[in-house]
């Protein structure tokens, strides 16, 4: 990919909505092409990079190829998937999503999982080959081709945010779950309420508080984190209840590498303000969903 690639051959331009297919969208910064939808609420980036752009970022750059999980990486995942047996104790038979190297499914299957993973990577799919002897699927979610009811839990760790279009997305997760399943999913929370805490945010535009929150596409990187799609907490749970899902919690997610004392302290009072007065102050959202039985 060239360090200076030219936009209108890699960019591709939305008239409606991703989220819900209206087409009464808002710019809200020519800056950083953040745009809104009047008809849902749903923040997303407009003009955006195309399907191609995507899927050679995701596979060049040799980030998956040279990682090597360590301890910190590790106790992340242990902490993620303490949430997902919570919420489906017992065993059962679990997808990830881009699974990325697949720690998430080693650790599930350690504790008796049935496991299945999905990964647009080439060399993600190859890493947990490697490392962990699971293989991936590669594709995207309407590409997977599992039965109905399949699934006693589906996860989405950091993916909703890059999927092209959410809502034609998610009619395939529900189809996948079994009735009483759990989609559980993990995005970059992009609510002002993040700026609670940075006063001088407070009296600038809402472009310049957008701005805060949603950067611009690193087009000139490889392997860098492509986000489609700008959630905050209300826009996801409307997009969760609009597919027929009852969401059972909505709080933080902790993607602290190195937890203390302290952002273990500050990760709880955060989840408590979250869970009773919904004020969504972390960086990042966690949501668990069920599929009516």
């Amino acid at each position: 990919m060239s360090s200076q690639p030219n936009l209108a051959d890699i960019q591709e331009l939305l008239a409606t909505c991703p989220g819900c297919g209206g087409a009464d969208l808002v710019e809200e910064s020519d800056r950083n092409d953040i745009y809104s939808c009047n008809t849902c609420g749903l923040i997303f980036t407009n003009p955006r990079p195309s399907e191609q752009f995507v899927q050679q970022n995701y596979c060049e750059g040799g980030y998956y190829a040279n990682f090597k999980p360590d301890d910190n990486w590790l106790g992340m995942w242990r902490r993620r998937i303490a949430r997902v047996t919570r919420c489906v104790p017992g065993g059962g038979r679990v997808l990830d999503v881009s699974a990325g190297i697949g720690t998430g499914l080693m650790l599930l299957r350690e504790q008796g999982y049935e496991i299945h993973g999905s990964e647009l990577s080439t060399e993600a799919i190859g890493r947990a080959k490697s490392l962990y002897g699971i293989d991936l699927t590669r594709g995207y979610i309407e590409d997977l081709t599992f039965p109905p009811a399949h699934f006693d839990a589906i996860t989405l760790w950091h993916v909703f945010e890059h999927l092209p279009y959410p809502a034609r997305s998610l009619p395939r997760l529900v189809e996948m779950l079994k009735p009483g399943g759990h989609l559980i999913i993990a995005v970059p929370n992009n609510s002002q309420g993040r700026l609670a805490l940075r006063p001088g945010k407070w009296s600038l535009s809402r472009a310049r508080r957008l701005e805060a929150l949603v950067d611009p596409v690193p087009y000139e990187q490889t392997f860098s984190e492509i986000h489609m799609i700008h959630f905050t907490p209300a826009s996801l749970r409307h997009i969760l209840e609009n597919a027929g899902l009852e969401v059972r919690e909505m709080s933080h997610d902790n993607i602290s590498l190195r937890p203390s004392r302290g952002k273990d302290l500050k990760y709880a009072i955060r989840n408590l303000g979250a869970r009773y007065l919904g004020i969504f102050m972390h960086k990042a959202l966690f949501v668990c969903a069920r599929k009516p039985s």
